[in-house]
């Protein structure tokens, strides 16, 4: 008004020294009224929420305030709950968003328009019933039943009626008032939805409900595949699902995500009675069998008139059944079906009523997992699930029941799967049979026994897996009768597709309980994998005398290197085996073999505290590799056993002649053996350190006299500093008498080595 005053003053002194009289008149008159998409003071008031705005509204004439716009933002509708967006609006619509129902039933009094939709399509009673506003409500009905009752059910633009509108928003009053005057709740929005497949108000009864849809199609289903059954379940409203059921709406019917009533009703946890009411909805007619159990016209007919020339009718029946078994392991579009939902939901009762009514529990989803993945399942719903299905049951991996059990570490469904039959030596896709998984699991050694108890064959079963020739062979005398442990042997030794034993894997988890139970039940420690490492490449564990070790390691190649670079005198360093440590040394194991780390035996023998006397054998050690060519490689068959005796028989010699040679006086010509002392010294791993600055960290006093007497380089330094350095830093922080001498003994050493 502010603006048009300004316009207006301008033009009343200019216009009439230009212009006539008439046209004088006109503007004049222009500028009396307020332009169209101004705002009024009682928008104002409304917009405000200002008290004197109802007396304002009987001062207004409503169909004199001409719509105007407003800014987004107001509500919970999609319609006006939109900040950046402007929108022409009437001050009736106004009062009704804002929720002035005052205001609004004095401007439908006064005449206000209540026909005429805004942008949208949204007519008063919508916006009415949208904010639950009931005697505005009722007053526009009373108008629209005298002047256009067909109005009642008008559609937005998205096809929402009043109706529609009440429902989604829960505006329970005024349903029931909509549904009084005679709205119809069959029609459907763009979406194809009918009030009913969007919402069923908490405080709508059934009967009211069900009175309302009596009329419409039960099995109606909208854009999305649902039906009113579909909503029911949702809602959670268990007597209109009944009701409906009985009125024959059809529970196979899937919506777009392949879910069906079953589906739907154990994801929302519903009773059991209305689970068993739908399965025995779900159970076809003679007449709908065709249609619903996938059957040809041609069989069908053929089975009708079977029956009719006097089928036996116990077996008839088993065929009806038969066709309809499928009906309960129907899948979503995920695969799963109803067992999925019900056993993720902690629904044992749910579940057992669907396992005795066919469901399948072995079927997988689109990811290849059923309900035997399910890591929060009891066991008691595991073990109920195994009844009726092949304990021995293969996954697209190749895995069993018996498997997942053991992934799980179900040591109770375990023993009770092996108890009804299931194999333990089946293997997987990768070559893993139960005894593999059984280690990476870390089971029990129980559960372990009892799987290598399973593995035994049965004696009906010998003539199969010990591949005798005639059963004539157990009546010879010939044959161990205790022929389980053969099998047992076999089983134990399976490898999968790496080559790997249980044994192995045992020993590379470092489960010693477990690997000391295969071992006395016959699994042999020379099994290499497809990389070559055996078992004692991964630990030599306490179990184990050093006489069985260095047994093993009799046909094994010494020098041989596992995925880490370590060979066996790593390990043995590693695990404080001495003997075994020498033993290699005599057999001509590379002490300067380095692993992953660049770690030497010495190294690892310092890191570990082993004696003085191990150190100084493995600094004096000989060099046998240039008489054991074949120790680069694994040694199996005469030649190579041949070449390993002529090079011990070699190195014999060479030790007689060295030994004659010394008893005369004569200078042994060491063609062969040199010694590796100061080179192996002074070999540094991936930190740089040496043996002897692990001897002063380690503040082994005697190895580092050891050390330097065999000529150890004190100028070599690690992270920067020197031996010395580093014991100097040690008596600082750790003033022990140890300490001390070892600085004494570096700088003594440091002093002669500065002479001239």
């Amino acid at each position: 008004l502010i603006c048009h005053s300004f316009i207006g003053f301008f033009v009343l002194v200019v216009v009439p020294m230009v212009l006539n009289p008439i046209l004088l008149i006109f503007v004049v008159g222009f500028l009396l009224q307020p332009l169209n998409g101004s705002k009024t003071d009682l928008n104002e008031a409304i917009e405000n929420g200002n008290e004197f705005a109802e007396q304002l509204a009987t001062t207004f004439n409503p169909s004199a305030v001409p719509p105007y716009y407003i800014k987004g933002g107001i509500g919970r509708n999609h319609y006006w709950n939109k900040p950046f967006f402007s929108y022409m609006i009437t001050v009736l619509d106004l009062s009704l968003l804002h929720c002035r129902e005052n205001i609004a039933t004095i401007l439908i009094d006064g005449g206000a328009d209540i026909f005429t939709p805004d942008e949208f399509g949204n007519t008063p009673l919508h916006i009415a019933a949208f904010r639950g506003l009931n005697i505005a409500v009722i007053k526009i009905l009373d108008k629209i039943k005298m002047f256009k009752p067909q109005v009642i059910d008008i559609k937005n633009s998205v096809g929402d009626t009043p109706l529609h509108m009440a429902v989604h928003y829960n505006q329970n009053l005024i349903v029931e008032r909509l549904l009084d005057k005679g709205a119809d709740p069959s029609i459907t929005d763009n979406n194809g939805n009918t009030p009913f497949h969007i919402n069923y108000p908490s405080a709508l009864t059934d009967e009211i409900i069900l009175s309302c849809i009596q009329h419409m199609n039960v099995n109606h289903r909208n854009n999305n595949g649902a039906t009113l059954l579909h909503t029911a379940i949702n809602c959670k409203r268990e007597v209109l699902v009944k009701d409906l059921l009985d009125r024959g709406a059809n529970p196979i019917i899937a919506d777009h995500q392949g879910l069906t009533a079953l589906h739907l009703a154990t994801l929302h946890g519903l009773s059991e009675q209305i689970i068993v009411h739908i399965i025995h909805a779900w159970r076809p007619k003679p007449s709908d069998l065709r249609f619903q159990s996938g059957m040809t016209e041609h069989f069908y007919s053929s089975l009708l008139h079977s029956l009719i020339r006097g089928l036996n009718s116990n077996l008839a029946l088993e065929v009806f059944k038969l066709s309809c078994d499928g009906i309960i392991n129907l899948r979503a579009q995920d695969g799963r079906t109803a067992l999925f939902s019900a056993t993720s939901r902690f629904s044992p009762e749910t579940a057992q009523i669907l396992l005795e009514n066919g469901a399948d529990p072995t079927i997988t989803d689109s990811d290849h997992l059923g309900p035997f993945h399910d890591t929060s399942m009891t066991n008691h719903l595991f073990i109920s699930m195994i009844q009726n299905v092949d304990v021995n049951h293969r996954y697209i991996d190749g895995s069993t029941i018996l498997h997942l059990a053991i992934n799980l570490r179900r040591e109770v469904v375990v023993k009770y799967l092996l108890d009804k039959g299931a194999n333990p030596t089946i293997a997987d896709n990768s070559g893993n049979t139960a005894l593999h998984r059984a280690i990476h699991s870390n089971v029990n050694e129980q559960i372990l026994v009892h799987i290598l108890d399973a593995a035994r064959p049965k004696a009906a079963d010998n003539l199969g897996h010990n591949k005798m020739t005639h059963i004539s062979g157990c009546l010879n005398g010939e044959v161990n009768h205790d022929d389980r442990q053969i099998g047992d042997y076999e089983m134990i030794n399976l490898r999968n597709h790496k080559g790997q034993t249980a044994l192995l894997l045992a020993f590379c988890y470092s489960c010693d309980i477990i690997a000391q139970v295969l071992i006395k039940r016959g699994a042999d420690p020379n099994l290499a994998d497809n990389d070559g490492n055996t078992p004692l490449h991964f630990n030599m564990p306490g179990f184990l005398t050093d006489e069985f070790i260095i047994s093993t390691l009799k046909n094994l190649d010494i020098n041989y290197r596992h995925s880490q670079r370590n060979t066996y005198l790593h390990q043995a360093a590693r695990c404080n085996r001495e003997n075994v440590i020498k033993y290699l040394l005599d057999r001509g194991a590379n002490p300067k073999a380095r692993n992953y780390y660049k770690n030497t035996v010495l190294h690892l023998a310092v890191e570990h505290n082993l004696s003085e006397q191990i150190v100084i054998d493995i600094i004096e050690s000989k060099d046998l590799g240039q008489l054991r060519p074949d120790n680069k490689k694994r040694r199996f068959g005469f030649f190579d056993g041949f070449l390993s005796l002529f090079s011990l028989s070699m190195f014999t010699h060479m030790s007689k002649t060295s030994k004659s040679l010394k008893s005369s006086h004569r200078k042994p010509q060491n063609t062969f053996c040199e010694t590796w002392d100061k080179q192996l010294l002074n070999m540094q791993n991936k930190c740089d350190k040496t043996a002897l600055h692990l001897a002063v960290s380690q503040q082994r006093v005697d190895l580092v006299r050891l050390f330097l007497k065999k000529g150890a380089s004190i100028t070599i330094k690690a992270n920067g500093e020197t031996a010395l350095e580093l014991a100097i830093e040690k008596k600082k922080a750790n003033s022990t008498p140890f300490a001390a001498t070892i600085v004494e003994l570096l700088q003594s050493k440091t002093l002669i080595s500065q002479l001239p």
